[in-house]
């Protein structure tokens, strides 16, 4: 008889789950292994480091004391700047900084008492950097060299830089060149400030109008001396002069750099492609005559657009060249403010080009803003015109009414507040409520519902005045805003300028959040805080711009005349009526500032 034997095979599901299972273990052994060999081939790349740098500081310490320094430097000696070194097949890069160090044992340049001798040691600091497959940290060794003989003083100077940014703060890290081409050999070189922004380079060979300085950071705008040329006769800041036994101390600013997105339209929101305009900004390198620092001409693409980025931050104008378009606004106003670390959207509205036209922009008086909904009339011989200014700005400057106004029709009220908020003290103004001799801690009040009158882009919501009290803290005063297609929303979602609930406007970062566009209604929260509670920050005006499609804020462009004097007459509600004469004889633009 022949024996059965029952055998049963894996099913496919089984078969699946194993090679899963088996799977994730070998992920997970690769993955640990991956580890252990990347933390060792770190490990070698380390010491080998350490060992270099070793060898660096003793071959330094073979040197006699004035042969401690860079070629081409201050001091001057016989060490080069960078150098590459190869161990075991690996490349490394190697920085090596001289610079002399004043010690206030014995006084400093400039200082109390003043030290004539003030090169009282030499620091040196060996930076080196590895740039493989599994990149380090550099790694930096500092030494100190200080000469045998006593010091004595000499006839050169020092040459202090200080870098800041666009509010004034200390900028570190940034990178300061300098030569000076008239020594015998020429100095050049590159230093980095310290945290306090300076940089100070003293025992420097004098010299009149010798030292070319040129300040940079990366992400940065960046700062330099200019020399006299045929192109600019007369440099704003020129070259550093230095002079036996004095400091000579030179500011530079640079702040993280932005960028703009030119969009080429016509009033109907339509694309207008290669439309060339001239940028220019208001900072100066040279005068009479003006030479900017940033004079650009522009053409966007074939889709109307040109996106400029590494911008500094300044207030730049546009202007048309060309036969081809007139600039019939701008959205928003020109000149336009660029703040840094910010990116800005910038629509031209263009016409085809004519030989006469007028683009009159209208502004408030008293704080600059764009006037939506002024008539503006041009009139003279057979020439009359009417028309009114897009939509510009919203502003509340009182709010003594109090609250419970939930649409904002009366403009000394508002929707509501904490309790812990004074509206009337001064008359109009907000500050923190006072209980005693004490102010409250903190305090918030939200507005009304504003009616913008249709869906807007939303550009910069700003409190006034822009600066507080040191005493009140860091940020005393921030905003939150908040938009609807709806005047009655199921509820306000109030946000900063991330677009988070969490964050916030502040005096110097305005640009409303992007996502708030599209809607026709909004409100704002004020917070106010204090870090001591003898006083108060103060609050006269909080204002948010806008701009309707491709309507431009407070801008009236006319065309279609001939070439004569007109009268040109601007009224708004509210305002003192302008009337004046123009003189048209070609493409003119002119601003007229309505007062209250």
């Amino acid at each position: 008889m022949k024996k059965k034997f029952n055998v049963r095979g894996y099913t496919l599901i089984e078969t699946t789950v194993a090679i899963g299972v088996f799977l994730i273990f070998a992920i997970g052994i690769y993955g640990s292994l991956t580890f252990v060999f990347k933390g060792v081939y770190q490990s070698r790349i380390r010491i080998l480091e350490t060992a270099i740098l070793n060898d660096e500081i003793e071959s330094i310490k073979s040197l006699a004391y004035d042969d401690v320094g860079l070629k081409n430097g201050v001091p001057s000696g016989v060490l080069n700047h960078v150098k590459t070194l190869t161990r075991n097949g690996v490349s490394f890069t190697v920085t090596t900084t001289v610079r002399y160090v004043d010690d206030p044992f014995d006084g400093t340049a400039g200082g109390n008492p003043v030290d004539l001798a003030p090169d009282d040691y030499k620091l040196v600091e060996l930076n080196i950097n590895f740039r493989g497959r599994v990149p380090l940290a550099p790694l930096t060794f500092t030494a100190q060299f200080a000469q045998t003989y006593s010091e004595t003083s000499t006839n050169k100077g020092s040459l202090f830089i200080h870098v800041v940014d666009a509010n004034g703060l200390a900028v570190d890290q940034a990178s300061a060149s300098i030569i000076n081409a008239s020594t015998s050999p020429t100095i050049s070189l590159d230093d980095l400030t310290g945290n306090d922004g300076w940089y100070k380079l003293v025992e420097t060979p004098t010299g009149t109008l010798s030292y070319k300085i040129f300040i940079s950071k990366s992400g940065y705008s960046s700062d330099f001396t200019t020399t006299s040329k045929s192109s600019n006769p007369n440099p704003t800041k020129l070259p550093a002069s230095v002079t036996s036994h004095n400091i000579t101390s030179m500011s530079f600013a640079i702040d993280q750099v932005s960028s703009i997105n030119f969009h080429t339209i016509t009033s109907t929101c339509d694309t207008i492609p290669s439309v060339p305009f001239v940028l220019k900004g208001a900072k100066l390198i040279g005068s009479n005559p003006s030479v900017y620092k940033f004079n650009k001409r522009i053409t966007t693409d074939g889709d109307g657009l040109y996106n400029l980025t590494d911008l500094e931050w300044d207030t730049y104008s546009i202007t048309a060249t060309g036969t081809t378009y007139d600039i019939a606004g701008t959205i928003p106003l020109s000149p336009i403010t660029i703040l840094p670390n910010s990116s800005q959207d910038v629509y031209i509205l263009t016409s085809p080009h004519v030989s006469n036209s007028i683009l009159v922009k209208v502004k408030d008086a008293s704080s600059g803003l764009p006037i939506s909904g002024a008539t503006i009339n041009l009139s003279g011989g057979s020439v009359d015109k009417t028309s009114m200014t897009g939509l510009g700005f919203i502003l509340q400057t009182d709010w003594s009414g109090g609250g419970n106004q939930v649409d904002y029709s009366n403009t000394t009220k508002y929707f509501a507040d904490d309790s812990l908020i004074e509206n009337n003290k001064p008359s109009g103004n907000v500050l923190l409520r006072k209980t005693g001799q004490d102010y409250a801690w903190n305090g918030y009040l939200e507005s009304s519902t504003f009616d913008t009158g249709a869906p807007v882009n939303f550009n910069n919501i700003t409190v006034t005045p822009m600066f507080q009290s040191t005493s009140t803290g860091d940020v005393p005063v921030q905003l939150q805003f908040a938009t609807s297609a709806s005047s009655s929303p199921a509820s306000w979602d109030f946000r900063g300028p991330d677009g988070l609930v969490t964050s916030y406007y502040t005096p110097t970062n305005t640009t409303i959040y992007s996502g708030e566009n599209g809607n026709r209604y909004a409100r704002y929260k004020l917070f106010l805080s204090t870090a001591n509670t003898d006083f108060s920050p103060d609050v006269s005006d909080v204002s948010f711009t806008y701009t309707n499609s491709c309507l431009a804020p407070g801008q009236v462009f006319f065309n279609g005349f001939s070439s004569s004097t007109y009268t040109l007459t601007v009224s708004k509600a509210g305002y003192t009526t302008a009337t004046g004469t123009v003189q048209v004889g070609g493409n003119v633009v002119t601003t007229i500032n309505l007062s209250p």
